[in-house]
């Protein structure tokens, strides 16, 4: 197994989680799918929910799923994360909602009541094959990069959370 640590924009601390990767020799044809619940609680039935916390499916925290890596160079990410199918307790997008973490009864619909909900997020890795060629960006990635480049992040210094942009002088 490997340990790895990572932090998100979204909580600020940082996280340690162990991942599931196999440290024996895997197969050419191998493949990994991973796991991670994002979890959002409230203080009460009329406060909003709080900035994402993730969990690994033992229940151990984890980082974001962002700042999930792959084991090594000779894998690579077959698709973008995904939410789980979707089932009869989840909402249309993909929550499910319960009065605590340890909760057996989760249910589709948000209520006063229900003061914690959960997703969870799916992505599949694979050994490259010998024939893999790095993806590049598609027309739309170019264009958002080319027209980002034209601006400057700036930060408002009383107010850190705000970040304004504008157009390069």
């Amino acid at each position: 197994f490997f340990t790895i640590t990572g932090s998100s924009f979204m909580q600020s601390s940082t996280f340690q989680a162990l991942l599931l990767f196999p440290t024996e020799d895997i197969t050419e044809t191998e493949s990994n799918i991973e796991v991670i619940h994002e979890f959002q609680q409230r203080s009460s039935p009329f406060s909003s929910w709080s900035h994402s916390t993730w969990k690994t499916e033992s229940g151990e925290d984890s980082v974001c799923k962002e700042d999930i890596c792959l084991p090594d160079s000779k894998w690579y990410w077959v698709y973008p994360w995904k939410l789980a199918q979707a089932k009869s307790n989840r909402d249309n997008l993909g929550w499910e909602y319960a009065t605590n973490t340890n909760s057996n009864q989760w249910k589709n619909q948000s209520r006063a009541i229900f003061l914690i909900r959960r997703r969870v997020w799916k992505r599949k890795r694979a050994i490259k094959p010998d024939d893999y060629v790095e993806p590049s960006l598609s027309d739309a990635e170019e264009e958002l990069d080319n027209l980002l480049e034209e601006f400057e992040i700036v930060s408002d210094s009383s107010t850190p959370d705000v970040i304004y942009i504008s157009p390069d002088e």
